[in-house]
């Protein structure tokens, strides 16, 4: 899965944050995205698969129920105050950048 700007929008678009602490973050998923990708959990999940790869990223815990994800990264390589940015649709060339340069590690 390349990461590219476009992406980070998208992703952007379908969630906000309940809850934050450093290394950890709750995400509350928008009823959009599930038609975005059908409402099928076997293509949410092949999406956060291919997140959980990104060395950033520790773990991500999907609750299909009430539409959250809770995702644990580590706070020293990604600064904690990019996924308020993020999400608000700024500084993704930042995020774009630390994302792609952890993989390529």
């Amino acid at each position: 899965m390349d990461i590219d700007k476009e992406l980070l929008e998208k992703v952007a678009d379908y969630f906000t944050i309940v809850h934050h602490t450093p290394g950890r973050i709750r995400l509350r998923a928008s009823a959009a995205l599930k038609a975005e990708f059908g409402g099928g959990a076997g293509n949410v999940e092949t999406i956060l698969e291919a997140i959980k790869n990104i060395p950033i990223i520790k773990n991500i815990k999907l609750n299909l129920l009430i539409g959250s994800v809770v995702v644990e990264y580590d706070a020293k390589q990604f600064n904690p105050s990019l996924w308020e940015s993020w999400l608000r649709k700024e500084h993704l060339d930042e995020v774009m950048s630390l994302f792609s340069g952890a993989i390529e590690k």
